[in-house]
């Protein structure tokens, strides 16, 4: 991941196309669907069409999370 001071520039997240559901990581999406995280990689890849009858996707977008905490 590239940085930009504080600033995360930018992350992929998982989408599975019928649902509109996103996650954060594909484990999320595995443990969601009930798959090994290596199907998600195969959907992912190419190597498989669809995963439990739905189509994933990467999502790349530019992430405004400040990676600092305050303490109070």
């Amino acid at each position: 991941m590239d940085y930009i001071g504080r600033y995360k520039k930018y992350g992929t997240a998982i989408r599975i196309v019928e649902t509109g559901e996103t996650f954060d990581t594909r484990t999320q999406c595995a443990n969601h669907l009930g798959v090994n995280v290596s199907m998600i990689s195969m959907c992912l890849s190419g190597k498989a069409k669809t995963c439990r009858g739905y189509h994933i996707e990467l999502i790349e977008e530019l992430l405004i999370h400040d990676l600092t905490t305050e303490i109070i």
